[in-house]
């Protein structure tokens, strides 16, 4: 699980997966990262 903290002392956990330019994926306030599980696959 990767993660990284802000200045604020807030972490935040991000996903590296496939290859290409990047594309940021962000979940809306009450979602988790599976929301976007689909999507990735796809894209991958």
């Amino acid at each position: 699980m990767a993660t990284f903290k802000t200045n604020d002392n807030v972490e935040i956990y991000y996903e590296v997966s496939g290859q290409g330019a990047p594309l940021f994926m962000l979940p809306g306030w009450t979602c988790t990262t599976k929301f976007w599980k689909h999507n990735a696959d796809i894209l991958r």
